[in-house]
């Protein structure tokens, strides 16, 4: 994967707002992202009788390719965050 483009920063910054909103611990919102992952993995099979297995393989590889870039947040005093 290459650096992700402008929607896919936009979803990274509305999920993390989202998790704030919801209340939920930064844990809980970590299994949720993987939960969510999964889901996409599943739904995208089904949508294109591909394989439920490799879909969630691949899955699991874009996920371990997004934890290798680098990111700087910041969370502020008032709860909200600032993403980069």
């Amino acid at each position: 994967m290459n650096e992700p483009d402008a929607a896919v920063l936009d979803l990274v910054e509305q999920s993390i707002e989202a998790a704030r909103r919801l209340g939920v611990s930064w844990d809980e919102a970590v299994e949720a992202f993987g939960l969510a992952a999964k889901a996409l993995a599943v739904a995208a099979a089904k949508a294109d009788a591909g394989s439920e297995v490799a879909r969630i393989e691949l899955a699991r590889m874009n996920l371990e390719a997004g934890f290798s870039k680098a990111v700087e947040t910041k969370v502020l005093r008032n709860g909200s965050y600032a993403y980069h």
